[in-house]
């Protein structure tokens, strides 16, 4: 039966496709890989995933896609990953859970979620204002660890690493505190500076509201994140 429902949800998606080059508008190139849909979600969503789909470079949905990685869409993140149903994000608040936010990636599953709503603290049921952002985030985690070279990842190669440091020796405290998630410990605070900084460079970040002051704290990041898409573009595929 859930093969069914998977059948007919990807049959849904090529038809919206179809609809959409019959309507006078390009048929999107992208839209055959968002390969999955985890549960129900508006056309609204879809369309919203397809028009941001459009901001990655055909380069990186290619590394992404032969490196193995998967989207799915979903109503919530656990449905498409429920493993997650209770658990806790990295850096963000001891009270929350998965349940409160509207994308995931899975590095050992190779998974990216993306989802049409999620719960606030108080257990309202929201729609996503920032889809584009996050999409684009999710795919800088899943390009970054993409990475064909001996580090594994692209924010674990000295250049990064070096240009990552510099900018956070330089940070003030007053600008260490509203930007303490991209400076968690261990490999964390690399791989969600790395992410957002792919992010704003393809055309916004996840986090508009702190889009201006993350570009000025992190230019060296910024910087080195431009010279790893150009680079991958320039590989032969």
């Amino acid at each position: 039966m859930r093969q069914n429902r998977g059948t007919i949800w990807t049959l849904l998606i090529a038809v919206s496709a179809t609809l959409t080059a019959s309507r006078g508008m390009a048929a999107d190139p992208h839209v055959h890989r968002i390969v999955t849909v985890a549960s129900q979600v508006s056309d609204h969503f879809r369309q919203e995933v397809t028009l941001a789909s459009r901001s990655i470079p055909a380069h990186v949905w290619n590394a992404v896609e032969q490196s193995g990685w998967q989207v799915r869409m979903a109503e919530f993140v656990v449905d498409a990953a429920p493993s997650l149903k209770g658990r806790h994000p990295r850096g963000w608040p001891r009270s929350t859970t998965w349940n409160n936010s509207d994308a995931v990636h899975l590095p050992h599953a190779k998974l990216l979620v993306l989802a049409e709503k999620r719960r606030t603290t108080s257990g309202q049921v929201v729609s996503s204002d920032r889809v584009p952002g996050v999409l684009r985030h999710e795919f800088g985690h899943a390009f970054d660890f993409a990475d064909p070279g001996p580090h594994g990842a692209h924010s674990r190669t000295p250049g990064f690493v070096a240009s990552y440091c510099r900018d956070v020796e330089a940070l003030t405290s007053a600008q260490r505190k509203p930007l303490r998630y991209y400076l968690q410990t261990q490999r964390a605070g690399r791989q969600e500076t790395f992410a957002e900084a792919f992010a704003i460079v393809l055309g916004g970040g996840s986090d508009t509201a702190s889009q201006d002051r993350f570009a000025a704290a992190f230019p060296h990041v910024i910087g080195h994140v431009k010279q790893v898409l150009q680079a991958a573009e320039m590989m032969p595929r």
